[in-house]
């Protein structure tokens, strides 16, 4: 974590291995006034975060749906992209259900890869499977549908649909990453419905806890990428990696500061 305060002379480079979900944490607050200047105004708070790496590896994420083309309702749960699975050689392959997704359901639709639509959309038909996600008690959903990267109508008009319906998370493939490649393009969908909210509520409680501390003008995460992004726009799908892109940048600023002739490891 950085803390970046308004005043020139004044900055505060740290770790705090502290969580939020405590509505006082003493460890931020000891390292907030750590410098002398605690009523000096923050200008920004940058850290990086593990919290959605943990809920991937622990599966503690938010149960997501997964509407799809009826013709395609087990494609995924087929095809992982990869050969990653426990018993490579078995000849009797027995499938669980996949990972991040509760449950998948069929609704009438196809767009071609020409972009010609194939089967229209029928809303009623979407509608109805949404009340049947809804129902087994899932608000967040993942739509991913066949060319959906070029031609976003139709995963549009089932986004609409979806936020009607009351759904509080919808990632749109077309939205969240727009790639050819159909499993790549919904395995990262899935996985932004699945830790979005997981986020979310992190975010809500850090908020909470730095109310009796300080108030940041600006709260920014680190990016499975290396970048910083403002909290609000932070997404499951470029979290995975937040904290140990932190400390790879984190590393390499400290690196800068020792002579060349030191070795530098970090944990």
């Amino acid at each position: 974590m950085h803390v970046a305060r308004k005043s020139a002379s004044s900055k505060i480079r740290g770790a705090v291995t502290t969580t939020p979900r405590r509505r006082d944490p003493p460890a931020l607050g000891r390292w907030l006034r750590a410098d002398g200047h605690a009523e000096a105004p923050v200008g920004a708070i940058k850290m990086g975060t593990t919290v959605a790496t943990n809920a991937l590896l622990e599966r503690r994420g938010t149960p997501a749906a997964l509407p799809r083309d009826r013709r395609l309702r087990g494609r995924l749960a087929a095809t992982s992209g990869h050969q990653n699975r426990p018993d490579i050689f078995a000849l009797d392959l027995v499938r669980g259900r996949h990972r991040r997704t509760e449950k998948v359901v069929g609704i009438a639709e196809r767009i071609g890869s020409d972009g010609s639509v194939v089967t229209p959309i029928d809303d009623d038909d979407v509608v109805a499977a949404l009340e049947r996600i809804r129902g087994c008690g899932i608000d967040a959903v993942a739509i991913c549908l066949m060319h959906g990267y070029r031609y976003p109508a139709h995963e549009a008009r089932v986004a609409a649909l979806a936020r009607q319906a009351g759904f509080t998370q919808v990632s749109a493939s077309h939205e969240v990453e727009p790639l050819i490649k159909f499993v790549s393009r919904a395995e990262t969908t899935l996985v932004d419905a699945y830790l979005t909210p997981v986020l979310g509520g992190y975010i809500a409680r850090l908020r909470q806890a730095l109310a009796t501390i300080a108030q940041p003008e600006r709260l920014l995460f680190m990016q499975s990428s290396g970048g910083l992004v403002d909290a609000e726009q932070f997404r499951g799908k470029d979290s995975i990696l937040s904290g140990p892109a932190g400390g790879v940048v984190g590393m390499v600023q400290e690196a800068d500061r020792v002579p060349v002739s030191h070795r530098l490891v970090g944990l």
